[in-house]
């Protein structure tokens, strides 16, 4: 069975900020840090989100919003399937396809 753990580390390029990784088996598949651009906000990146993007979605189908309705007490959450395929960044985004 596939293993989440999560480990603390400075942000490489903010001084004083720290970066959550979220671990698959022991590799970083994505990061938690605060935004510096937007307040009291923080942004979650990662290159293994599951899934594709598809036609009119903003995020892979790898990346769920649960909006609380069906549980209780009803916390909105959003659930996230990472898949740690090989990639390369080119100018348009992400290419899994190698």
């Amino acid at each position: 069975m596939d293993k989440i753990s999560f480990r603390t580390v400075p942000h490489t390029a903010r001084p004083g900020v720290e970066v959550l990784e979220i671990l698959l088996n022991g590799k970083m598949v994505a990061a938690i840090y605060p935004d510096a651009a937007v307040p009291k906000s923080i942004k979650i990146v990662s290159a293994h989100f599951g899934g594709d993007l598809t036609q009119g979605n903003r995020f892979p189908d790898g990346v769920k919003m649960d909006t609380g309705e069906r549980v209780s007490p009803p916390i909105p959450a959003v659930h996230i399937t990472f898949d740690p395929r090989r990639y390369r960044m080119t100018p348009t985004g992400i290419d899994r396809s190698s």
